[in-house]
């Protein structure tokens, strides 16, 4: 019977994560042709260790080391699935990123299936190891779902300039919560897989002992702990953007196209695109968009023509750099004027 060649776990995870690395390293990097010229010099040398490692194959001998091998291809499709969905976001097309969310959706069923059926190969007789594992995740979702909506709902309030409690019913800070809970899955997921890999089981019939079982164990939760961490770095680099998808998604829901100021409806006539988010019966919070930017202001009706004043929303640092704006330019008027006087 012919003998089957070896899968190269380390060979084909890395040439997956070079791949992924490319995808999300922008192009304008000055170091990025010699990402590409080191990364194919990896690639080579583990080519040849490939052909080394086919020469000296031995088949699994025990249920645990065939185990440990379809823990490993069920690694290696995670990174595989995790490599094309970077692939079909780098293309911007948006049939190809829907197909990519359905990819997501397979790929996370990948990463659980391999976690959880390696926790049961190390689990104890009473199965305490996955009994934790499963509370952990109860009550950790519980807890960060509850601090990223927190932290939503804190962060548009001071934005807008809004009361705290004026956030509970509105869509914004729900969809923003979202962004936060993923990126703090993201770096609890990442932590969990690091312990996982200096757990072992209590008793172990593996073919090599305690080392071959932490190099096995290496191949299946690095390609893991890589999903997370540049799922980490993408959705970081991308916050700006999925911020403003967030707002403009959530705007509609959660704003009107005109206030009402004495006794009748009106709108800005000289930002007709502004949304009113309403605060009180005579507040509102303007936001006004400006290309892929917006402003915020605070509206206060009032009983004269043209019967509300706006006032501009800002920071602290905004403040600062403005009066520092207004200090250049009066010293600038200053000397043009003096130069002006001694110019015969």
């Amino acid at each position: 019977m012919k003998k089957k060649a070896p899968v190269d776990f380390i060979f084909c995870n890395t040439l997956c994560f070079y791949v992924v690395f490319l995808c999300i390293t922008p192009e304008q990097w000055q170091a990025f042709p010699l990402v590409v010229w080191l990364g194919m010099i990896v690639l080579n040398v583990l080519t040849v260790r490939f052909f080394l490692l086919r020469a000296s194959y031995v088949k699994p001998t025990t249920k645990t080391d065939g185990y440990l091998k379809k823990s490993s291809e069920m690694a290696l499709l995670s990174s595989f699935l995790f490599m094309l969905i970077c692939l079909s976001f780098k293309t911007k097309n948006h049939t190809i990123i829907i197909v990519a969310f359905a990819i997501i959706a397979i790929n996370a069923t990948s990463v659980i299936f391999t976690i959880v059926s390696h926790i049961k190969s190390i689990d104890n007789k009473k199965k305490s190891v996955l009994q934790n594992f499963k509370i952990g995740i109860k009550y950790s979702w519980l807890i960060v779902t509850i601090i990223s909506y927190y932290l939503a709902r804190s962060f548009i309030s001071n934005l807008f300039d809004i009361p705290f409690g004026d956030t509970f019913y509105k869509l914004m800070p729900f969809t923003f919560s979202m962004l936060f809970t993923f990126l703090f899955y993201c770096l609890i997921y990442i932590l969990f897989n690091y312990f996982l890999v200096f757990v072992n089981p209590e008793t172990k019939k593996f073919k090599g002992g305690s080392s071959a079982y932490q190099k096995h164990t290496l191949i299946i939760f690095v390609p893991l702990i890589a999903i997370g961490f540049f799922s980490y770095i993408a959705v970081y680099m991308q916050a700006v953007s999925i911020f403003r998808f967030c707002y403009e998604f959530s705007l509609k829901y959660d704003t009107r196209d005109t206030f009402f100021c004495h006794d009748k409806y009106m709108f800005l006539w000289k930002h007709p695109d502004a949304r009113f988010w309403y605060v009180s019966s005579e507040s509102y919070r303007v936001l006004i968009p400006h290309g892929k930017d917006f402003s915020v202001l605070r509206l206060t009706c009032k009983n004269s023509e043209p019967f509300y004043s706006l006032v501009e929303v800002n920071d602290k640092d905004s403040l600062i750099v403005a009066d520092l704006e207004k200090r250049v330019k009066e010293l600038t008027n200053d000397l043009k004027t003096a130069t002006d006087r001694h110019t015969p």
